[in-house]
């Protein structure tokens, strides 16, 4: 992996002897410090590698200013195993486990702090991020949630969810509604008005649902579709990520550049 990213390679073992692996890419120069950087763990959608997803992490890292952990599920990219609801489920209880004891690697330890680690899914990704966030809310700053479905019942009958890459899915639940409902972190959902696999009123439906969060807020691209957000959005995709970690951490303050601390702002 050459993109531009400092990263280290990470491999994790699920209960049932998966392995999993992936990347932690981090920032060579954090604006604000390794102390007070967040980590997205991002959950990535049913298509393509993560290899195809470098350029959503190079902008991630270098236009939201955080580390990204993203692992891929089994059957995916470079892990082992085959694809299903209940192991991805269990691959995602992995990774929670990493977050709770990084320490189990030191270079990626020295450079994730877990009172700042936030969860990011799309697609499928977002129906595994909001399980993360139901099963150990206390773990995560916030949730954010990019083209969710309310259930895979919801969109099995969309003209554009049937295919080689979807048929296993339509044998699964990944019922939303039922999760959201409970969540009490705060919650950013994003979605594209022309997306063609998951309608952008789903995700509405989420938002409406999630009533007993401590903030919640939806970034609606007008042109955007389930592939291309954040190029349609560009830099309004990356300024509602940034500002919802920052309320999210009880940091924000309007006119804060990204990347700027608050101390290099009081100074000028």
């Amino acid at each position: 992996m050459d993109n531009g990213l400092g990263y280290y390679n990470l491999t994790l073992k699920t209960s049932d002897g998966v392995a999993i692996k992936g990347w932690f890419m981090f920032q060579d120069h954090m604006p604000r410090g390794e102390e007070s950087t967040p980590t997205l763990v991002y959950m990535h959608e049913n298509e393509h590698s993560n290899q195809m997803r470098l350029p959503l992490f190079n902008y991630l890292v270098h236009q939201c200013h955080v580390n990204v952990l993203a692992m891929a599920y089994r059957g995916y990219s470079e892990s082992e195993g085959v694809a299903h609801e209940a192991g991805l489920k269990k691959d995602a209880d992995a990774i929670m486990d990493f977050i709770a004891n990084p320490s189990v690697n030191q270079e990626i330890s020295a450079k994730l702090n877990t009172k700042m680690v936030f969860v990011h899914g799309k697609g499928l990704g977002a129906a595994l991020a909001i399980y993360m966030a139901h099963e150990r809310e206390n773990l995560w700053q916030g949730l954010i949630s990019e083209n969710a479905f309310t259930a895979v019942r919801d969109v099995v009958e969309h003209k554009y969810f049937f295919g080689e890459h979807f048929s296993w899915l339509s044998r699964n639940h990944w019922d939303n509604r039922a999760l959201v409902v409970d969540l009490n972190l705060p919650i950013l959902y994003i979605a594209g008005r022309n997306d063609g696999i998951v309608p952008y009123e789903q995700t509405k439906e989420l938002y409406d649902l999630s009533k007993k969060v401590n903030f919640k807020n939806q970034y609606i691209v007008p042109t955007g579709r389930h592939h291309n957000l954040f190029y349609t959005g560009a830099s309004t995709y990356a300024a509602n990520i940034t500002t919802f970690i920052f309320k999210s951490l009880d940091k924000y303050e309007p006119g804060l550049l990204r990347g700027q601390s608050k101390a290099a702002k009081e100074e000028k």
